[in-house]
């Protein structure tokens, strides 16, 4: 069996960190709307990242999830998974993403047959104590009557676990009514390669610029490779299929059962 050289082996796991297959999405996009305090928000199309995968993974809030913003306030479900509130017109739920991911999709599912009342759907970047928060994008069930799905996507916000607490806050039109319900929502984001350092960890074959480098270095600093020796990664060396074995299995987690 020919072997495949260290390089070959290196391109092949860039290729993985850097797929480019993209996810064929179905997408009803409106219009963003005003947000809390009445700030306007306009869609925040930012340029593609330059590194990273390119695939979305996507977490669901269920409906019962959401609870009432305030104390005072109630909520009940309509069927299945759905809620509604009963007093006050806020329902919020957490949202856990993980540091460092690009969050580039939001969708709210609802059931709506109370025209014009809609449901608001805002996702918020809160800080780290949660009193402050930022609207990173909203949806909401206007012009799409019945049960069913909106989303909106491209607003490319980064996520950052030690500086932030991410949520959303469902705002209905009309309150104790199961006419107006939410059923659930979905967060889309896509993970990233790190930046790359500004000093070589391998600077005797891998040095700042190398085509690899980037890779080369997130896979030193995730302890996946320790290189060949001393400042030196092996990049142009083969690889045996025990080495493949130790990168894959430390680069995926893989274990087996007690």
């Amino acid at each position: 069996m020919k072997r495949r050289s260290l390089s070959r082996r290196v391109a092949v796991l860039a290729g993985l960190l850097v797929a480019a297959r993209s996810l064929a999405q179905q997408e009803a996009i409106t219009p963003l709307v005003a947000g809390p305090g009445g700030h306007a928000l306009a869609p925040a199309r930012a340029s593609a990242p330059s590194y990273g995968t390119t695939d979305l993974t996507y977490v669901r809030v269920t409906g019962i999830e959401f609870f009432p913003a305030a104390g005072s306030s109630g909520y009940a479900g309509g069927f299945l998974l759905s809620r509604h509130p009963i007093n006050g017109p806020l329902l919020v739920a957490p949202v856990h993403l993980p540091n460092g991911s690009i969050i580039d999709y939001l969708e709210i599912d609802f059931c709506d047959s109370l025209d014009p009342q809609d449901i608001q759907l805002f996702l918020e970047d809160c800080g780290p104590l949660g009193l402050v928060c930022d609207v990173v994008a909203n949806v909401n069930s206007f012009g799409a009557p019945g049960c069913s799905a909106i989303s909106t996507s491209g607003f490319h916000h980064q996520v950052s676990d030690t500086g932030s607490s991410f949520g959303l806050r469902a705002l209905f039109g009309a309150v104790n009514t199961t006419n107006l319900l939410i059923t659930g929502a979905i967060v889309g984001y896509r993970l990233q390669v790190s930046p790359a350092p500004a000093v070589a960890t391998f600077p005797n074959d891998v040095p700042v610029g190398h085509p690899f480098f980037q890779f080369v270095e997130a896979l030193a600093a995730a302890g996946i490779t320790v290189g060949t020796g001393p400042g030196t990664y092996g990049v142009n060396s083969p690889i045996t299929r025990g080495q493949m074995a130790v990168f894959l299995a430390k680069a995926l987690g893989l274990h087996w059962p007690n």
